[in-house]
């Protein structure tokens, strides 16, 4: 019999993950019958993380600031970008790449995601890359890209120097490094790992060549000196050169493809220079405190689009969730810095697509140790943390991909959730905008007339009838539907038959009759209907 933990127990070590955490709290206070929502138990738990890691943050930062001292240097983080990452910018000169991010990359970033939100869900999404499946697409784009790639490309495949294979046993990462035994470089990588998540599996592989020719044609590579910001250039530029391929890969999915491209890597540059600023308050306020920086971080969400100005909480505490502050202090700016400067190639291929991979090609054939903005000074490009240069790839993006005119043809939000045709049905019904009419009912229109359904109107009762091939597509999202309710109410979370019908017509892979009924419709949702029901 299989073991149930709810009834028999719970196994020491059975439970491991915050969700299971949530899950069981969830069940044994509705037991109790304390009523406590989800979202009064995440926030309590968040400011229990936050409390027990901010702690040990605070440590480590004051331990920094001590070891410092010693250095020679003003501050650690002038040490840190200069000592430990190796780079060619100071922390000084980001303050207007902070400003500029946030006036020109946010609200870009918002109006793409919302976009790819909008977009039908794709085959895309769920299409499993693992072992060669990836690679076997790729391949013949990297020809016509560069021969120099598919050489590197090649020798990947014909030497075995990479490991794709879907396993359980394998982390859910993707990495290339070098061997140093073989000489030569390796990819690991893990797609299929996570449901629902082909386009990034597929994305990130490109990403990992991107690392993987350089390494190919420099065995010293990243681990020599090129530091993070130059190197993650050579992965993210790939990224964006080959999304040229993305609709003569996936057809009408191409766009979703492209759309996700784009909006993760804007939000890579919003996010960097959040962490940045975060840590640059850290290390150069005396004595923070815990409480100052959850104020803080709750500051830098709303400017960086992260979090409603309206917002009540006076405090946000996800900081801790990132480990970088915690073992590689001041790395994550390399992220906002690589997207910016891996779009200079996106930008020249809008005017000449060949003349920019030929660009990539010596980008990233340069000597290691060159330096990020020194890189782009020797090929005569924009400096990437420039607010000019933010400016204009952010007015390119919007005019390539039509941003505004798409924009318009977005549905209004529902800021309401799944569920908000009941709540806002019996809200219109309670103001008198919805009422009953003789035998059937009435509604007011926008123009302040009534209009009228005469009992007969066609509705759904959602009574469904499939054919086997629905549950192969069912099964297919509902780990989506998880991965999402499990962070929302995984108590009272359900996963609605008319989304994922809507959603099989919006992409052409369903068809729906209806078929009309003369019988009166009764349905038992609280105690008071049961005596309507019984007496009909």
């Amino acid at each position: 019999m299989e073991y149930n933990a709810f009834t028999e127990g719970v196994r020491p070590g059975s439970v491991t993950t915050s969700h299971e955490v949530m899950i069981l709290i969830c069940y044994l206070i509705e037991r109790a019958g304390q009523p406590v929502s989800f979202k009064e138990l995440n926030a309590a738990l968040a400011r229990a993380r936050n409390r027990t890691l901010g702690d040990i943050y605070l440590e480590l930062a004051a331990l920094r600031r001590e070891l410092v001292r010693n250095t020679g240097y003003d501050s650690y983080a002038d040490y840190c970008y200069e000592i430990v990452h190796g780079r060619d910018y100071a922390p000084e000169d980001l303050p207007a790449f902070y400003e500029a991010v946030k006036s020109y990359i946010v609200p870009l970033y918002e109006d793409l995601y919302a976009l790819y939100r909008n977009e039908p869900a794709h085959e895309t999404a769920f299409t499993d890359y693992s072992g060669d499946a990836a690679l076997d697409i790729i391949e013949p784009y990297l020809g016509r890209l560069s021969s120099e790639m598919a050489q590197a490309f090649a020798y990947m495949r014909e030497h075995g120097l990479y490991d794709t294979a879907s396993s359980k046993t394998k982390g859910s990462v993707f990495f290339t490094t070098i061997l140093f035994s073989y000489g030569a470089p390796f990819y690991f990588g893990s797609p299929g790992s996570t449901p629902g998540s082909g386009i990034y599996d597929f994305c990130t592989t490109i990403h990992e060549f991107g690392h993987y020719n350089h390494f190919y044609w420099h065995p010293c590579g990243w681990l020599a000196s090129d530091g993070p910001d130059t190197s993650e250039v050579h992965s993210q530029g790939l990224e964006l050169l080959f999304s040229r391929f993305y609709p003569e890969i996936f057809g009408e999915g191409g766009d979703e493809v492209v759309l996700y491209d784009l909006t993760f890597l804007l939000s890579n540059i919003a996010e960097g220079c959040l962490q940045d600023e975060l840590e640059q308050y850290v290390y150069a306020t005396e004595d923070v405190t815990l409480e100052q920086i959850n104020r803080k971080y709750r500051q830098l969400c709303v400017e960086y689009g992260k979090a409603d100005p309206d917002d009540p909480r006076e405090e946000l505490y996800g900081w801790v969730d990132v480990n970088h502050l915690f073992t590689q202090p001041f790395y994550y700016i390399s992220y906002a810095v690589s997207a910016a400067g891996a779009f200079s190639f996106w930008l020249d291929a809008q005017e000449d697509y060949f003349a920019a991979v030929d660009e990539y090609l010596t980008f990233a054939a340069l000597d290691t140790g060159t330096g990020f903005r020194a890189s782009f000074e020797m090929l005569g490009m924009d400096d990437p943390l420039s607010p000019s240069y933010l400016a204009h790839l952010a007015e390119t993006l919007r005019e390539a991909l039509e941003v505004e005119d798409r924009m318009r043809d977005i549905p209004p939000t529902d800021v309401m959730g799944i569920e908000w045709f009941g709540e806002a049905a019996y809200a219109l019904y309670t103001a008198g905008v919805l009422e009953k009419d003789g035998d059937g009912g009435r509604y007011a229109a926008q123009d302040g007339s009534w209009v009228h359904l005469d009992g007969k109107t066609l509705v759904s009762m959602n009574f469904w009838g499939f054919q086997r091939s629905f549950l192969d597509e069912a099964m297919a999202r509902f780990p989506l539907f998880l991965d999402r309710i499990l962070d929302q109410d995984p108590i009272r979370g359900e996963c609605y038959l008319p989304i994922l019908v809507t959603d099989m017509l919006s992409r052409g892979r369903a068809q729906v009759r209806m078929l009309s009924t003369a019988d009166k419709w009764y349905g038992v949702t609280y105690r008071e209907d049961k005596p309507t029901v019984v007496a009909a």
